[in-house]
């Protein structure tokens, strides 16, 4: 009988971590930096919970510019605007389940990044970008 007990339980522990994943499963956080922006150019996400898909962001300036793209997931629009830079204007904005685009003059350093909205900010639509 123990012998049974001991082979079902391998056997679980096996089924348990094929169903796991590995490394390559992990899905972006709103703590999960962004790694793929390209030289001059950031994605902002914001999603129907008034949340960006990550708070966390880095980015490289070309020429001292950033070209800024916002994706509205879901039916709530945003708009994304950094804070000390252009006066705090909006950079970017879309509608619900839309894409809006925009560029700024900056220069490199860490800022506050959020969405202006009403409320928005203030339910957490804020975070935190490094432009080098």
């Amino acid at each position: 009988m123990r012998t049974r007990v001991l082979a079902l339980t391998a056997a679980l522990a096996l089924v348990l971590a094929a169903c796991s994943g590995g490394p390559d499963d992990v899905a972006d956080t709103p703590d999960t930096p962004d790694e793929t922006a390209a030289d001059g150019a950031v994605t902002f996400v914001g999603n129907e919970s008034i949340q960006w898909e990550q708070d966390s962001k880095t980015a490289t300036l070309v020429d001292g510019s950033l070209d800024v793209t916002i994706e509205c997931v879901g039916a709530v629009p945003h708009n994304v605007n950094l804070e000390g830079v252009d006066d705090d204007a909006v950079i970017a904005e879309c509608d619900g389940d839309d894409t809006g685009t925009g560029t700024v003059e900056m220069e490199p350093g860490t800022y506050e990044f959020y969405c202006s909205i009403p409320g928005h900010r203030e339910a957490g639509m804020v975070g935190e970008i490094a432009v080098s």
